[in-house]
């Protein structure tokens, strides 16, 4: 992928090929987007939907070989786009908490980058959550 755009339409699609998402809530994750930026500083973005019913909840990552422009003076290598169905949307402040401080650090960040597959991204954060 070359920029944000297409890095979105990328996993919302694959999150809707595995249906845990619908057509609707992809487009309101892009305007979401559009409203203001998702970027959370330290090269991590947390794109969203706003106020969808969903009824699957998922939280999509994405590592990056390389920086991308996320925004005019905003870089990423780390997206979690979370969707939350209705029964946890009130925790959606205490994960995108949770999430923050785990990529809070430059640290954090690079030892996340060094990733390569899916359980060893997961026992990482497992670890880092305690």
């Amino acid at each position: 992928m070359n920029n944000k755009k297409e890095l979105l339409h990328y996993l919302t699609n694959k999150m809707i090929d595995a249906g845990y998402i619908t057509h609707k809530i992809k487009d309101s994750i892009f305007l979401r987007e559009s409203i203001a930026s998702t970027a959370i500083g330290n090269k991590v973005a947390i794109p969203h939907p706003i106020n969808i019913e969903v009824s699957k909840s998922c939280i999509c990552t994405a590592i990056l070989n390389n920086e991308m422009d996320w925004d005019k003076d905003e870089k990423v290598v780390i997206v979690f786009i979370i969707v939350l169905e209705n029964k946890w949307a009130p925790y959606f402040q205490e994960i995108f908490s949770e999430l923050y401080s785990l990529t809070s650090s430059y640290d954090s960040i690079a030892d996340l980058q060094t990733k390569n597959n899916f359980d060893d991204f997961i026992k990482d954060i497992t670890a880092k959550l305690g």
